[in-house]
């Protein structure tokens, strides 16, 4: 329990259920995050029942001073409760300073500081995380801090799309995609094609037939608003990608087509992590400000997002 005074008290959240363990236009992202928990309240100096516990969230240093980091052409400054943006309006960064929320009610309304409270692992890091249940870094989204940025609307986000070849080099004039000049994430897609055209053949079976960029929608079984609807996240090769609803309803018997809200999947009837996406390709993608959906437990490999503000504490290791 590094950094934390032992005479603290705190509470601590045990999950009861099996730890094991998109979005895409198709409909991911889907998140089960309804566990049975117990808390606790101990003396950190209890190291035993703490070594029991699953703490590693709670230990995660949240630093707002990175959004400005990650977003300096729309982040002004940080004071102690609020974003101040450019334009001089502000957003808080919590709902209340001793407020405790569920799993739940973060996935369904996390606050600025909620949405860095998982920290995004570095590298191959994750493999050591991948199985401890929501252990989602990037899931949580406060709706209003992207909105402010991308649009309020399908329309104000529309208007801010570029058209970009995707890997013009391996397949000349076949594909193209939509994505915002927002956080010039258009020019990342750009810098992120180019080195995708440089891989060896093997891995652009991969990339070829990109699933989704712009699509302004709900993720599947909720009321949640996807991050496909900012135009800053793309989705490449289905066809060698895993989502773990999609795995789910296989592995259930479910048709594909079925809208199964999340709440109705058990925690223990998550199915195990599976990926088969070259870490080759997630590299480059991370290197430009973007996170992987197969670094998390409800995994979903095909899908890539621009959350610099989850990579940028990386950029120094």
């Amino acid at each position: 329990m590094k950094g934390i005074s032992p005479n603290l008290e705190t509470s601590f959240s045990v999950s009861l259920c099996k730890l094991n363990s998109y979005d895409s236009s198709l409909g991911c992202e889907g998140n089960n995050m309804y566990l049975p928990h117990f808390r606790f309240r101990l003396l950190l100096p209890m190291i035993a029942l703490v070594g029991m516990i699953d703490t590693s969230f709670a230990e995660s240093k949240i630093n707002a001073d990175i959004y400005l980091k990650a977003y300096p052409d729309y982040v002004d400054k940080i004071t102690g409760d609020s974003i101040i943006w450019k334009d001089g309006s502000t957003l808080p960064l919590t709902d209340s300073p001793t407020a405790e929320k569920t799993v739940l009610e973060k996935l369904e309304n996390p606050s600025l500081l909620d949405q860095i409270s998982i920290p995004y692992p570095p590298g191959k890091e994750y493999k050591t995380r991948i199985a401890e249940a929501n252990y989602d870094p990037g899931r949580l989204r406060n709706l209003n801090f992207f909105k402010k940025m991308y649009g309020h609307t399908k329309a104000e986000v529309a208007n801010n799309l570029v058209t970009v070849a995707w890997l013009p080099k391996s397949f000349p004039d076949k594909y193209s995609i939509n994505v915002t000049k927002i956080n010039d994430v258009s020019e990342k897609i750009k810098q992120i094609s180019a080195e995708l055209d440089q891989l060896p053949d093997e891995y652009k079976k991969y990339l070829e037939n990109p699933g989704g960029t712009f699509n302004w929608r709900n993720i599947a079984g909720t009321d949640r608003l996807s991050a496909h609807s900012f135009g800053m996240t793309i989705d490449i090769n289905v066809n060698y990608s895993n989502y773990w609803l999609w795995d789910y309803k296989k592995s259930a018997g479910v048709p594909s087509s079925s809208n199964i809200p999340e709440a109705e999947i058990a925690p223990h009837q998550l199915p195990s992590y599976r990926n088969h996406i070259p870490f080759e390709i997630v590299e480059i993608f991370e290197k430009h400000g973007f996170i992987w959906g197969g670094k998390w437990n409800h995994y979903d490999t095909m899908h890539f997002e621009y959350r610099p503000e989850l990579l940028v504490e990386n950029e120094s290791k």
